[in-house]
């Protein structure tokens, strides 16, 4: 038995162990939709300014619980860096990005782990990819998941963190996730440098709104 195959079946085991102990103690505490206007994310910072968009009807009717954030920034250089927040209580909505996006016709080019630095003086670890697609071109980006100040860059911690604290203290605590994008137009590695820079001015507001 492989590693992977290891880990999958004491995943599969310990959430079904989770889920048995919640049904011997009382019913969650379950706050509804998700419902925030993302007012406390500014729409000017530093040289970039923000153009809020809509998501098609579609994408709202497979989110219908969820809070979501499409908004566009541009710089004084005309850099556009698009961010993008889903932002609910049901766990089943979330996907690692790369998955949907390959999805889509996407194909991931490259991927990994990545410090962001925030104006508080520290960083945190994002995950970038680079991705490319046909009909669109190439783009690059970065995202993580978040709740309750915390943040995670693979699903698979963050659903355990969530589902812990639900059996715990018997509450249902939003999450959401992060991510930002842009179109590369000169390489790689200046975009993902436009993308972290207003990834990190955003941080610390980010974080505020999805802990009202």
């Amino acid at each position: 038995m492989s590693k992977i195959q290891s880990n999958v079946i004491f995943l599969v085991i310990f959430f079904a162990i989770l889920l048995a102990a919640a049904r011997l103690v009382k019913p969650f505490a379950h706050e509804g939709r998700v419902v925030t206007s993302f007012e406390g994310i500014p729409k000017t910072i530093g040289s970039w300014t923000g153009v809020d968009r809509q998501f098609d009807e579609e994408v709202k009717k497979q989110l219908p619980g969820s809070s979501l954030l499409w908004r566009d920034y541009t710089d004084r250089d005309g850099n556009i860096v698009s961010i993008a927040i889903v932002y609910g209580t049901a766990l089943g909505i979330f996907h690692q990005p790369e998955m949907c996006l390959q999805g889509s016709g996407w194909t991931i080019l490259d991927e990994g782990d990545t410090k962001i630095p925030v104006n508080s003086g520290t960083s945190i670890t994002a995950k970038y990819f680079v991705m490319e697609n046909e009909y669109v071109g190439k783009s690059a980006g970065v995202y993580w998941f978040s709740t309750r100040g915390m943040t995670s860059t693979f699903l698979g911690t963050h659903k355990t963190q969530l589902y812990l604290y639900r059996i715990l203290r018997r509450k249902i605590e939003p999450s959401a996730l992060v991510r930002f994008t842009s179109m590369v137009q000169s390489d790689d590695a200046t975009t993902l440098k436009k993308v972290k820079e207003l990834a990190g001015l955003l941080f610390p507001y980010v974080q505020e709104e999805l802990k009202k």
